[in-house]
């Protein structure tokens, strides 16, 4: 009955995995355009936009959707080459991130109202923290009974 049970436990274990890495390659299937479209549409529904600013936050999305994309590109060719950055890379890397997050949102509180930005802004944060709750979660899962277990005793 024992062995029955962690077979089960397993099998289920085995699945959640599988289905997590499905669903991140499905995100990686869409196109730029495609991205971009489908954040303005959900803009669209959450911001009540008019027809100019739905123009402006495509083509906005559409020029992050592509920057994103090169930056995969770029770090699959980091990682085929075995290659990670150097401290100064990383530092760099992070501070044009924080730069570019700036230029987001002053490009944003452009194309947006007051109370559209406001809006925005606040489920902008929402979700970032939330993304590093869910981060913090998982990597506490994964160190319950591994890392963590090890290095305590």
């Amino acid at each position: 009955m024992r062995t029955l049970l962690t077979l089960f436990a397993f099998i289920i274990l085995f699945n959640v995995n599988a289905q997590e890495k499905n669903v991140q390659e499905q995100k990686h299937l869409f196109t730029p355009e495609q991205i971009a479209e489908l954040q303005t549409k959900k803009m669209e529904l959450n911001f009540d936009l008019n027809a100019q600013q739905r123009k402006d936050l495509y083509q906005l999305n559409l020029q992050y959707a592509q920057k994103r994309q090169q930056n995969r590109e770029e770090m699959k060719a980091r990682r085929a080459e075995n290659k990670s950055l150097t401290s100064d890379e990383l530092y760099q890397k992070q501070l044009q991130r924080l730069d570019n997050q700036k230029k987001h949102q002053a490009e944003m509180k452009q194309i947006l109202g007051e109370k559209q930005y406001l809006s925005w802004k606040e489920n902008y944060q929402n979700k970032r923290m939330n993304f590093q709750d869910m981060n913090r979660n998982k990597k506490f899962a994964e160190n319950r009974c591994g890392n963590y277990c090890r290095i305590k005793n």
